[in-house]
């Protein structure tokens, strides 16, 4: 069976939060939002935005 991760990146992740681009930044930059760097890009699994609101 294939799985697809899917990465937004802090805009939609910012977006789907009902928060400013630069309060995601603040959560990540505080550890409170796990993200990953790819080619410079901050970006975010939909997984973990999903546990994220879930908490």
């Amino acid at each position: 069976m294939e799985r697809t991760i899917k990465l937004l990146n802090i805009e939609e992740a910012s977006s789907a939060l009902g928060i400013s681009p630069a309060e995601a930044w603040r959560y990540v930059m505080d550890g409170k939002l796990t993200a990953i760097m790819i080619d410079g890009r901050c970006l975010i699994s939909e997984l973990q935005l999903l546990c994220f609101m879930s908490n």
